[in-house]
């Protein structure tokens, strides 16, 4: 799948969970439903993955 196929596809999952869901639900119910919808149609997903960063602290 190319990169612009992937775009296509992961707008069109969070648009199908948009219209499915009401607005009102928590945080964690969206993210839910969308990693569903990604796994349902073959896209591969983490639901949260821990991220390095680096502070520059300039005083």
């Amino acid at each position: 799948m190319g990169i612009e196929e992937l775009i296509k596809k992961t707008v069109q999952c969070a648009f199908n969970v948009r219209m499915h869901l009401a607005a009102g639900f928590l945080e964690s119910v969206y993210q839910k439903a969308l990693w569903l919808e990604l796994q349902e149609n073959g896209i591969r997903a983490d639901m949260e993955m821990p991220i390095n960063y680096i502070i520059r602290i300039r005083w």
